[in-house]
């Protein structure tokens, strides 16, 4: 196998790394691999403007360059830090490749010393990919992976030339593509991107500005072929501005090499570096820069700090993810509780979280939120008990207001549309007219024919039965709404409180349990509430309301003979009977909301629910019983003994 080292690569490891390195190869021993997003080069540019020879001069890695060789796919040198040296190569799909290309491309990969023989591997590769005449460039990308105790953790990206416009074979279709590959590497955010600009080339016609412009933060101007333009171009000119004030775009800076071709490799004895480092120190105006933005050997050590600080800031990222998962673990281990060998042991437990559950319960239930707990929200979130109450008892009123009665009477015959269903279970519609008719018929089967009483209590108290026919039904799906939502709340403290297994098994032998029977002391309540409004005779100590019905009253005695049985008279009495049974609805409903908060949710549903698992009711239960409450699963055991526990 060829010797990885030296290679320019290593030059991308200055002294002042090395603690940090052995900081993250500690962290891949610890089984941190996954979370460290390493730092990625990605080399863009117009065709022909010296990538690879880029590609070449930071990695070492011996490309073919000349002007007819052309990148025609993705190339990742991937360099991995790790105690073993070897290698690997494999050519990974495009995102539309066919089963049929996939499976193909699987057969090259393998493990093979691709260092002797970059360029063989190379031409196998466009073999395999299947570029021809006609297909010139693909989305497949061929990964050259190395792994040695001397290289840094870097991928390195080569990417196909940007195209300006359709040359001889080209289609658009190329030209899209290729910019399409170039767009899914430099819009990652983890890449720094090396924009190469060619010196022989117009700024405006430059394809790799445009594109990285979005992610100018982290992109870097090289300029290339440096020894191509005429000293007393403007071309020239401005180039050397922009590398010598660094104040334009991108942000990372500018940069100068001088590239050196395959058939000029070599010239004179000199290698790449020292060619290159002859010419930018003796050739105007590029021997007045500052060496720090000139040549090959300053480029390294300018990626080497921005590559660095990404590490470090991913570094810091993962702490802080870490420092949060700690916290999570501590939580969950506080959970698990303490070991529980013995029956005392395990009522103890028991007894430690029946009391916290006894004090947060409380707290919601007041509406007192000073505990973290309950401040840790999301919109689905039930721990704010006392406002999830508060909440359902105000739509619980408004869609009673809505949909309680069964006729939703209008007295408006001129309307061109009359009110229509919007729901199945919705009032139904109907003309006030309609209705008093309807109340009529009723009079005449009764054989009611003048003023009695309170304008006869039976018959409206009959209307007022079948105007309240859904209260029963809206009102039980509204307390299994909130009792679900109060179960909900015991079932999230409890996960917060004990670990998993102890939580269910609470849940199991107790709170279920003891939620039921809340439940049914509730409808049965509701059951009781209901009774009063299914009896004929209305029956209310409402001031208001009688004071309102003595006016109806009158009005009706001042309109009507009440020795006149003509249907004259039973209309009016119809009309004080409709306004009457009106009074009483809107009167009931209003106390019939205040006694389902008050004495079925409050009374029934929330009383004495801090104490569904006190100390005292604890104290009560067998040995057997805490047992099969605090006994830890295989999981929690397991947990425990990996903790040190």
């Amino acid at each position: 196998m060829a010797s990885l080292e030296p290679t320019p690569l290593n030059l991308l490891q200055a002294e002042g790394p090395a603690e940090l390195l052995s900081r993250i190869d500690e962290l891949r021993n610890l089984g941190f691999r996954h979370r460290i997003c390493l730092p990625q080069l990605v080399i863009c540019g117009h065709r022909g403007c010296g990538k690879t020879s880029v590609f070449q001069a930071i990695t070492g890695l011996s490309f073919p360059v000349s002007h007819t060789v052309r990148t025609r796919f993705a190339i990742e040198g991937i360099f991995r830090r790790s105690a073993e040296v070897s290698t690997s190569v494999r050519i990974r799909p495009g995102p539309n490749a066919s089963p049929d290309h996939k499976h193909k491309l699987q057969t090259f990969s393998a493990q093979h010393n691709w260092l002797e023989n970059v360029s063989e591997f190379l031409e196998k590769a466009e073999q395999y990919i299947g570029l021809n005449e006609e297909r010139r460039f693909s989305q497949d990308t061929l990964q050259l992976e190395v792994s040695g105790p001397t290289l840094p953790d870097l991928t390195v990206i080569d990417l196909p030339g940007l195209i300006q416009e359709p040359g001889d074979n080209e289609t658009v279709e190329d030209v899209a593509l290729v910019r399409e590959l170039t767009e899914s590497y430099t819009n990652n955010p983890r890449s720094i991107v090396l924009a190469i600009i060619s010196a022989d080339i117009p700024l405006r016609q430059q394809s790799a500005l445009q594109l990285t412009a979005s992610c100018a933060s982290r992109t870097m101007g090289i300029i290339t072929k440096a020894d191509k333009l005429d000293p007393c171009s403007s071309g020239l000119t401005t180039l050397y501005a922009r590398v010598k004030h660094q104040d334009t775009p991108p942000n990372l800076g500018w940069h100068v090499l001088k590239n050196i071709d395959t058939e000029h490799k070599g010239s004179f004895g000199l290698s790449r570096d020292e060619t290159e480092s002859l010419f930018l120190s003796s050739s105007t105006p590029w021997k007045s820069l500052s060496p720090n933005a000139v040549g090959i050997d300053s480029l390294r050590d300018r990626l080497n700090k921005i590559l660095l600080s990404q590490v470090e800031l991913q570094l810091s990222m993962l702490s802080s993810e870490i420092q949060k998962e700690l916290e999570i673990q501590r939580e969950s281990l506080q959970r698990l509780g303490p070991d529980m060998s013995t029956p005392a042991e395990r009522r103890l437990h028991i007894t430690s979280i029946g009391e916290t559950i006894q004090t947060f319960t409380r707290d919601a239930v007041l509406g007192e939120y000073s505990d973290s707990y309950f401040r840790q929200r999301s919109n689905r979130s039930v721990r704010r008990l006392r406002s999830i109450i508060r909440k359902w008892a105000e739509d619980f009123a408004v869609d009673m207001r809505q949909r309680g009665h069964s006729h939703y009477i209008y007295d408006n015959p001129t309307m061109s549309i009359a009110p229509t269903l919007g729901f199945p279970d919705d009032p139904q519609p109907m003309l006030k007219s309609e209705y008093i008719r309807g109340i009529h018929q009723l009079l005449k089967s009764n054989n009611v024919r003048g003023i009695t009483g309170l304008a006869n209590s039976r018959i409206i108290g009959e209307l007022f039965i079948r105007q309240s026919l859904k209260w029963d039904k809206i009102t039980k799906a509204h307390i299994s709404e909130i009792w679900k939502k109060v179960k909900q709340f015991l079932d999230e403290l409890l996960h917060h409180i004990a670990g998993p297994h102890t939580s269910k098994a609470i849940m199991r032998e107790i709170i279920n349990r003891e939620m039921e029977e809340r439940l049914r002391k509730t409808n049965s309540k509701v059951d009781e509430l209901l009774k009063p409004y299914k009896r004929m005779i209305p029956s209310t100590l409402n001031e208001q309301l009688s004071f309102r019905l003595r006016q109806i009253q009158r009005k009706s005695s001042e309109k009507a003979d009440p020795n006149d049985i003509s249907d004259d008279v039973d209309l009016s009495l119809c009309d004080e009977i409709f306004d009457c049974m009106q009074v009483y609805y809107a009167t009931a409903l209003g106390v019939f909301l205040d006694n389902i908060a008050g004495l079925a949710i409050e009374n029934c549903l929330l009383d004495g629910i801090e104490s569904i698992m006190s100390p005292t009711r604890i104290s009560q239960m067998t040995d057997n019983e805490i047992e099969r409450l605090a006994t830890d699963s295989n999981e929690g055991c397991n947990c425990k003994k990996g903790q040190g526990f």
